[in-house]
């Protein structure tokens, strides 16, 4: 596989894949949504809360603030020597105390672990009245995707065929121009598309044309790759992690396989001797 980054950033990636399968990048991408670990509040204690907000509400609003950690600092709870009962290891606490009037942010959550911070210090939480309080302990454990959103570290994560439009014997009538959406077609001397990536392949400039000058299609075995991260990882390490975790899998199943055809022999040969 042959990997062209078209564009990087800590909160945005944009790749262009060649050279492979639909099935391993979804697999890519399945593995950064579900399989990514990532820290984020499990549960709170409230010790006094009069602001207008349920205890649960205020829960989900916290536990859904995406949170920076070093994972390798960190284990998940059915890993940790624990037993998952709660330790150093695998969570840490966050404090909150705030009494209006004022609107609190994620900035207001004080960390027992500087390490394990609000990625955005900005996010409303609630607003509180003269008077109305609220003060609560919240623990950050590791966990996936798969059994929860907010442990989801890629907001958004898809992908595409990388678009083919190909142009013959054009009579340059511009009706596939005023078609486009996109306004992805110019004409001077000739046709020409101005950004195939940003094609949605829609087809309408192809149904525009009478004369079928137009083709629209896809390269079969190329994708453009989208990531944007929660701002709890940086993107490179999100599709670095995803690459491994998805590794650990094959392995799994490579190890699974083994034992089965082991077995399978083993079975095979007692049914030889028996007879």
């Amino acid at each position: 596989m042959k990997i062209e980054v078209l564009k990087l950033s800590d909160e945005k990636g944009r790749f262009l894949l060649r050279e492979t399968s639909s099935a391993f990048v979804n697999a890519i991408r399945r593995s950064a949504m579900a399989e990514v670990p990532k820290m984020a509040v499990d549960y709170i204690n409230v010790y006094d809360n009069t602001s207008s907000l349920y205890d649960e509400i205020l829960a989900s609003r916290i536990g859904l603030i995406p949170l920076t950690a070093d994972l390798n600092s960190f284990r998940l709870p059915e890993e940790c020597e624990c037993g998952g009962e709660g330790c150093l290891s695998c969570q840490v606490s966050l404090t909150l105390t705030a009494e209006g009037p004022k609107m609190v942010y994620s900035g207001d959550l004080f960390s027992m672990d500087p390490s394990i911070q609000p990625s955005f210090p900005d996010i409303p939480i609630v607003k509180l009245a003269d008077g109305q309080r609220v003060m609560i302990e919240a623990v950050a454990r590791l966990g996936k995707g798969k059994k929860h959103a907010k442990w989801q570290p890629a907001v958004a994560c898809a992908y595409k065929n990388m678009p083919k439009i190909t142009i013959k014997d054009c009579d340059r009538c511009g009706r596939c121009i005023d078609e486009c959406p996109k306004q992805l077609l110019s004409l001077n001397k000739e046709l020409k598309v101005k950004d195939l990536m940003e094609c949605s392949l829609c087809g309408l400039c192809e149904k525009a044309c009478a004369l079928g000058a137009i083709e629209v299609g896809v390269e079969e075995d190329a994708f453009i790759f989208v990531v944007e991260s929660d701002g709890s990882m940086p993107v490179v390490d999100l599709m670095i992690r995803s690459a491994e975790e998805l590794e650990k899998k094959v392995l799994e199943l490579k190890e699974d396989l083994e034992s089965i055809q082991k077995d399978a022999g083993v079975a095979e040969i007692g049914q030889r001797r028996r007879t």
